[in-house]
């Protein structure tokens, strides 16, 4: 009976070894792969800031954006009351 059970063991701590090898290069590949594209964002990133002259002059005239038009339909817009409760932030309980 003990013949067996070394046997066992050492079955089951091949299997658990096997799967655990796997599991680590799959974390490794996975790790490796993380870190390339993580460069090649980064490298995109500096391909993005090249435009051209007139690539920047359509980008120029995008701002700065005009002033927004008065809110008429906020009847509370100029009430000093309204200002106060707002700066006081909400109530807590």
């Amino acid at each position: 009976m003990r013949r067996i059970e070394k046997r066992a063991r050492l079955l089951l701590g091949a299997i658990a070894f096997v799967l655990a090898s796997g599991h680590f290069v799959d974390a490794a590949l996975a790790r490796a792969q993380a870190v390339q594209q993580h460069k090649s964002k980064q490298s995109a990133g500096a391909d993005i800031a090249n435009f051209s002259q007139q690539e920047w002059a359509i980008i120029k005239t995008l701002s700065p954006l005009p002033a927004l038009p008065v809110d008429k339909t906020n009847k509370h817009r100029d009430s000093p009351a309204a200002a106060l409760l707002g700066a006081r932030g909400p109530r807590r309980r």
